[in-house]
């Protein structure tokens, strides 16, 4: 089967609904989700472009939950992917306040940073992003570490991994390594 991002995106969503209202505290494992089953489809039209079109097309008050449903395609990424999917998505406001979330709660990315110094990314984005989060951006949260644990993921060796990649992170290394 050909998958294009977009139509493989509408499919999981028809049937990761019932599943988002099962409570996030709740482990998923391989035999549990809905998600996984879609991992090899997943791969083949690319993670990193799937991801940059879930960060487009799902709804915010759904992208935490999806991301932490997701979090086998993703806990493995590079900062250098990271910075594509925000490069990618940049020209869409919506897109960007889901990732800044995302990123932020769940990555422990000091996104705002990332935008200032990327020359990548367009004033009129940087603009618009400064903005929206006049007010600060979110940061990593104990509940973000916990939800993640919850789906086989370890924040501190991501948390360190990213940052020894040059990632500017939103807690301290410290905090990261548990010190």
């Amino acid at each position: 089967m050909n998958d294009t991002a977009h139509d493989l995106i509408l499919e999981i969503e028809a049937e990761l609904h019932a599943e988002l209202r099962a409570p996030l505290s709740t482990p998923v494992g391989e035999e549990d989700s809905v998600i996984p089953k879609y991992a090899e489809r997943i791969r083949a039209v690319d993670e990193v472009r799937f991801l940059t079109e879930v960060f487009r097309e799902v709804g915010t008050s759904y992208l935490t939950q999806w991301a932490l449903r997701l979090a086998f395609v993703w806990k493995d990424f590079s900062f250098a992917q990271w910075r594509t999917i925000l490069r990618e998505i940049s020209d869409n406001e919506l897109a960007v306040y889901g990732f800044t979330w995302a990123a932020s709660e769940l990555l422990a990315l000091d996104v705002a940073s990332m935008i200032e110094s990327d020359p990548e990314i367009s004033d009129r984005a940087r603009r618009r992003f400064a903005w929206t989060f006049r007010e600060g951006v979110p940061k990593a949260t104990d509940w973000a570490r916990e939800m993640l644990e919850n789906q086989g993921v370890d924040c501190q060796a991501m948390w360190r991994r990213l940052a020894s990649e040059g990632a500017p992170m939103n807690i301290r290394l410290t905090q990261a390594q548990g010190e």
